[in-house]
C-alpha cells in the first residue's frame, strides 16, 4: 500500500515558474528526463512535505500521486541513495560516448593574420617565434591520418567531418598544404568544415564545395566600426567589407557559413544592425546561413573590469539582454532551449550527457608541432597535451586518461547537482582556465540560463 510506504521529494526535481501562467511551474526531473506541467499547488505541496510524502496527505489526486511517481518526482530512494544512482548512470553514459565516433581537428598552423586583443592564443600565434609559424608537411599530413587508424581502427566509428582550426587555418600562404590535407581526406571518405576569420577566404574559392570544404564559422563582431577595432588585421588594419565579400563568394559556393559574433554590452545593439545589414544584403534568405551571437569571455580579470574597451558581460547580463531582445538572435544557451523545444515536441524524454563534449571522450586534435590535444581551449599547452603522433606507434601521455576520466559523477559539486545531466558540468577547458583544475565544475550560471529556457519554450 502506498500509504504505508515512505516516499520523498526527489533530490533530482528541478521547479521553474512559468512567467506566462500565474500559477503554473514546469517540473523536470534530473536523472528520468520527465518534462511536466504542475500548477503551484502542487509544487507547495511537494516542497512542504518533501522529506515525508504519503498519498493520503498531500493536496492532490491519487491519479496524479501516482504519475508523480512514475516519473520519478516522488521517490523512495534516500538523497545517498540517489546520489549513487545518479554516478552509475554518469558513468554508464560515459562509456557509451566513449565507445562511439572518433571525432578529429587540423590546427593547421598556429600562426593568425588577425591581432585581436580578446584572443585566448595570443600568447602563442602573435609573438614572431618560429614555433607558432611552423605548419604541416605532407608527411605530417600522412602520418595524421595513419594515426587517426591508430586511435580507431574502425573507419565507420570516426566522424566523417574534420575540422580545420588555428590560429588561422585558411591563411592565403597555406592553400598548398590545406588542399593536401583535403583533397587527401576526400579520397578516406572525410569531408571539411573550417574555423576561420574569413580574411583570406577567396583564396580557397575551389575548395569550397559539398565535396571539400562544405561548412565555415566566420566572425564578424557587429557593424563595421566594432569589428574594425576588434578584429585587425596585422597589415590592412580593417578587414569587415573583405570579409562580407568572401561571405558572400562562400555561400555562391552553396556551402553552410555560420556568422558568430562576439558579444559584450559594448557591442550588443550592432546586433541588429548587423541583422538588417544581412537582410539587405539577402544573406538571411538563404537557408545556408545563420549568425548567432557568444558571450565574449575574459578569464584574465574579473568580468567588471574593462580591457581594451571591452565590457565583458556576466552570462545572466548577456541572458537578459537577448530576452529583452525577444531572442531576435541565436544566442549560446548550452542548447537547453532546443534540447527542451525537441522533447516537447517530439513527446520523448530528454536526451542526458554526464560529459560537456567530445574532448572529455574521443576528440583529437593534431597540431603542426606533433602533438595531440584534447579540446581547442587548451591547444598549444604542452602540459595537455595527450601524445605525440610523430612516433610510430603513438606516445600517450597520462593526460589522456585525465580528460577521458572527467564526467560528472567524477566532480565533487556535480555529482549530487539535479543539473548534473544538464550542465554536464560544464566545459573542461573553461573549468582548466578558470580555475586551474580539470576535475572542477564551470557552471556559468546555468540556473538562470535553464529558467530562461524553459519560459522561452
Amino acid at each position: 500500500m502506498k500509504d504505508m510506504e515512505n516516499y520523498r521529494l526527489s533530490s533530482y526535481t528541478i521547479f521553474t515558474k512559468l512567467e506566462d501562467a500565474e500559477d503554473r511551474y514546469m517540473l523536470v526531473h534530473g536523472y528520468t528526463g520527465a518534462i511536466d506541467v504542475v500548477t503551484e499547488k502542487v509544487v507547495s505541496c511537494l516542497k512542504a512535505q518533501a522529506e515525508s510524502l504519503h498519498v493520503e496527505n498531500v493536496c492532490f489526486s491519487h491519479k496524479t500521486f501516482d504519475t508523480l511517481v512514475k516519473r520519478g518526482y516522488i521517490t523512495q530512494r534516500t538523497s545517498e541513495e540517489e546520489i549513487e544512482y545518479v554516478g552509475k548512470i554518469a558513468d554508464m553514459l560515459h562509456q557509451k560516448e566513449k565507445m562511439l565516433y572518433k571525432s578529429f581537428l587540423f590546427v593547421v598552423t598556429y600562426n593568425c593574420n588577425f591581432r585581436c586583443p580578446y584572443c585566448y592564443e595570443n600568447g602563442i600565434s602573435n609573438k614572431g617565434n618560429n614555433w607558432s609559424r611552423e605548419t604541416f608537411t605532407k608527411e605530417m599530413v600522412d602520418r595524421v591520418y595513419a594515426a587517426m587508424l591508430e586511435i580507431e581502427p574502425q573507419r565507420k566509428l570516426h566522424s566523417n567531418m574534420i575540422i580545420l582550426y588555428g590560429g588561422e587555418p585558411l591563411l592565403a600562404k597555406n592553400k598548398e598544404i590545406v588542399e593536401y590535407i583535403v583533397r587527401k581526406g576526400y579520397n578516406l571518405g572525410y569531408k571539411f568544415s573550417a574555423i576561420t576569420n574569413g580574411y583570406d577566404l577567396d583564396h580557397y574559392k575551389d575548395l569550397l564545395s559539398t565535396d571539400f570544404i562544405n561548412h565555415v564559422q566566420i566572425t564578424i563582431d557587429g557593424n563595421k566600426e566594432q569589428h574594425d577595432k576588434r578584429r585587425v588585421h596585422y597589415q590592412a588594419g580593417s578587414s569587415f567589407d573583405k570579409i562580407l565579400e568572401n561571405i558572400k563568394m562562400a555561400l555562391e559556393c552553396k556551402i553552410v557559413v555560420a556568422v558568430r559574433v562576439n558579444t559584450d554590452m559594448e557591442n550588443f545593439e550592432t546586433l541588429y544592425e548587423l541583422q538588417q545589414l544581412f537582410d539587405e544584403l539577402e544573406y538571411t534568405k538563404n537557408k545556408k546561413f545563420s549568425f548567432y551571437s557568444a558571450i565574449l569571455r575574459n578569464f584574465e580579470k574579473k568580468s567588471s573590469d574593462k580591457e581594451y574597451e571591452f565590457d565583458y558581460a556576466r552570462r545572466r547580463e548577456y541572458n537578459n539582454r537577448h530576452k529583452l531582445a525577444n531572442y531576435g538572435f541565436n544566442c549560446q544557451d548550452f542548447g537547453l532551449y532546443m534540447d527542451l523545444s525537441s522533447a516537447i515536441k517530439n513527446n520523448k524524454l530528454i536526451n542526458f550527457s554526464s560529459i560537456h563534449c567530445t574532448a572529455q571522450s574521443g576528440e583529437y586534435i593534431f597540431d603542426p608541432n606533433g602533438n595531440i590535444y584534447p579540446c581547442w581551449e587548451v591547444i598549444g599547452k604542452q602540459q595537455q597535451s595527450l601524445g605525440c603522433y610523430i612516433q610510430n606507434p603513438i606516445q600517450w601521455s597520462d593526460t589522456l586518461k585525465q580528460w577521458h576520466g572527467r564526467n560528472i559523477h567524477k566532480i565533487e559539486p556535480c555529482n549530487s547537482c539535479k543539473y548534473a545531466f544538464l550542465c554536464n558540468g560544464g566545459c573542461a577547458g573553461h573549468a582548466l582556465r578558470s580555475s586551474g583544475k580539470l576535475y572542477s565544475n564551470y557552471c556559468d550560471d546555468f540556473t538562470h540560463t535553464f529558467e530562461m529556457a524553459v519560459n522561452r519554450v
